[in-house]
């Protein structure tokens, strides 16, 4: 037998030996008395109770660990439990997108199209606004607008010519522009010169007419003189009739005369108010011809003046119409010129050449501006949408440039679409949201190597949740559609 060092550990090792026998023994049958069983196995009640207290005493010392146990896996759960529900963590939101200039790149493109006549510019060309890209064939709008100055020309001659007619004035006050344009060109100047004839001659025409009916007057306003001459003397002849006729009268009274002499004086004196009288008759019908020529003046003057202003509205009409028709013409001949809207860099030149077709709306190259903000625009997947809002904070990386550029950049979500787009591609639906970032970040080497259209990969933060709402809210979504589905 292996010695023990006391006398307490030989009572242990005989009380476990009893046991192993008085479980044997219970195997076999339960019918034996303990105390049987005792005397049988040689172990008497003195040791029986020196390995009972020995058990006690083994058990309190094992109970003092086992508590400690206990303890460490209750604070345990509590400790994981105040985590789960206190703790507050931030998801993240993975999106691709590129970088873009803020206000987007400028499509170069014509409404109506066209034939190339020249390029000046190819890509990464910098062009400062205004600056011509691209010019298309226009000489069928050059000959209309040439034929409709050369109209406007005319019309505004013949309104000048009109207005001195008009103002009866001496001399055409032509337009300064008019003016302007007969200095350098011949047709107009042909032009000038022909209204100023054609207002000398229509001046002297209208003198004449009123030169020869002011004749027509002084001849009437002659005769009429000539005819009261004529009155004049034969109403004295009358008086000095009237007296011989009185004079004889008194003569035949002393029979002096005869009556032959005296019928003789009566006849010529009536033959003298009829002489005075047709005078007279004449002398009407000579005041009523000068009151007619001179109607007649003043109706041609009325006339002339009228068929003046008539041809003054007409022309007026003329000119209004010919400017809005040549004001038209200067701006298609303007858009037959397509020039760079804002200062910024060439990009994505899609035309054939010179002499090539350009249809309508179809775009021929792309500016994209200098001086602009840089934003991020990505896609976010639909199923992810309900985490994303303006103003969240975001983590730019661009994988392009990973060593080049340590550390991540942090942006902020500014806009969202507000539905989802389709790409034409793929067909996927999407939304668009644009990121905002803060260039000064990065120090000026670093910034010079972002530029427009370099993939960027953005992470949204969400809102911090608590780590039990992420392991209950499978369930708690499951209860809620089953919810529903009852």
């Amino acid at each position: 037998m292996r010695p023990y060092p006391c006398a307490r550990s030989r009572c242990a090792a005989r009380a476990r030996r009893a046991r192993r026998r008085s479980q044997a023994h219970d195997r076999l049958g339960h019918q034996i008395p303990c105390c049987a069983r005792r005397g049988q196995c040689g172990v008497s009640d003195a040791d029986v109770r020196s390995g009972q207290e020995s058990r006690r005493q083994a058990s309190s010392l094992h109970r003092v660990p086992i508590g400690c146990g206990l303890a460490a896996i209750v604070a345990l759960f509590i400790g994981c439990a105040i985590w789960l529900t206190f703790t507050r963590l931030a998801g993240l939101i993975q999106a691709s997108g590129r970088i873009e200039v803020d206000s987007s790149r400028h499509v170069i493109e014509h409404p109506t199209g066209g034939i190339i006549d020249k390029v000046y510019v190819k890509s990464g060309d910098h062009v400062t606004r205004g600056q011509v890209l691209i010019r298309l064939d226009a000489d069928d709008i050059r000959t209309e607008l040439a034929i409709v100055e050369a109209s406007e020309f005319a019309v505004q001659a013949q309104r000048a010519r009109l207005q001195a007619e008009r103002d009866g004035t001496e001399r055409i006050a032509y337009p300064a522009s008019l003016w302007e344009a007969a200095k350098h060109r011949e047709d107009v100047a042909k032009l000038v010169e022909g209204q100023k004839a054609i207002f000398e001659a229509r001046k002297q025409s209208f003198a004449q007419q009123r030169a020869d009916m002011a004749r027509q007057i002084q001849q009437i306003s002659a005769q009429r003189d000539g005819i009261d001459t004529q009155v004049s003397a034969l109403e004295r002849e009358e008086r000095l009739i009237e007296k011989e006729l009185s004079l004889r009268e008194r003569l035949k009274d002393r029979g002096l005369a005869t009556s032959a002499q005296i019928l003789a004086l009566t006849r010529e004196q009536v033959s003298l108010e009829r002489q005075l009288g047709a005078l007279r008759a004449q002398k009407t019908q000579l005041t009523v011809q000068s009151g007619g020529v001179v109607l007649t003046a003043s109706r041609l003057q009325s006339q002339r003046r009228e068929e003046i202003e008539s041809q003054l509205e007409s022309r007026n009409a003329r000119a209004i119409e010919l400017s809005a028709r040549a004001t038209h013409l200067r701006r298609e001949l303007a858009r037959r010129t397509l020039r760079a809207p804002v200062n910024g860099t060439v990009h994505d030149v899609r035309l054939r050449g010179a002499h090539a077709v350009l249809r309508p709306a179809e775009m021929a190259m792309a500016i994209v501006e200098t001086g602009r903000p840089l934003v991020i625009n990505a896609r976010i997947d639909p199923i992810n949408v309900d985490g994303v809002a303006a103003g969240q904070s975001a983590i730019l990386r661009f994988p392009g440039l990973s060593r080049r550029i340590s550390s991540d950049l942090i942006g902020k979500l500014t806009r969202i679409s507000p539905d989802t787009l389709t790409d034409p591609v793929t067909g996927e639906s999407y939304y668009q949201v644009q990121v905002t970032f803060d260039i000064g970040q990065l120090d000026t080497e670093e910034s010079s190597l972002l530029v427009p259209g370099m993939p960027t990969e953005v992470f949204l933060q969400t809102e911090p949740v608590s780590p039990i709402r992420y392991l209950l809210s499978p369930f708690l979504d499951f209860f809620a559609l089953g919810g529903a589905a009852g």
